[in-house]
C-alpha cells in the first residue's frame, strides 16, 4: 500500500503582498539546504532543488523570523535525507536578504510524498 504524506506550510511572515507573486513548484528534489550567518540574513535557510520554476531559479530562502521555520526546515531535511519528492510553493518578488539576486523565492509552503 502507497502512503502520501502531505505537509502544507503558510509561513506568516509575509514581506509585500503587493510585490510578491505566488509561484507553483514542480515535483522536484532537494539537492541543498544551508544556513547565513551574517548581516540582516544571519539565520535565514536556503534551499536550492534540481528542477527550478521560473523567478525561482537559484532557489528558495526561509527568514529566520518566520513563525514555521522549525516546521519547514524539519519537512526539507527529511526530504533531503530520504531523496523524497517535495514541491515548495514560493512568492517571487521578494528581496532576500542573504543575496543581490532577484531570482530566490521566498518559501510559502513545502510539500513532501512518498
Amino acid at each position: 500500500m502507497k502512503f502520501k504524506i502531505y505537509y502544507l506550510l503558510i509561513l506568516l511572515f509575509p514581506v509585500s503582498v503587493n510585490a510578491a507573486t505566488y509561484v507553483s513548484g514542480v515535483s522536484t528534489t532537494i539537492t541543498r539546504i544551508d544556513t547565513h550567518h551574517y548581516g540582516k540574513a544571519d539565520g535565514d535557510v536556503r534551499i536550492s532543488v534540481s528542477d527550478s520554476v521560473p523567478g525561482c531559479e537559484s532557489g528558495y530562502f526561509i527568514t529566520a523570523d518566520s513563525q514555521s521555520i522549525e516546521k519547514a526546515l524539519s519537512i526539507a531535511l527529511s526530504a533531503y535525507h530520504s531523496g523524497s519528492k517535495v514541491v515548495i510553493g514560493g512568492q517571487s518578488g521578494i528581496q532576500w536578504d542573504g543575496t543581490s539576486r532577484t531570482d530566490y523565492c521566498h518559501v510559502h509552503s513545502i510539500s513532501l510524498s512518498k
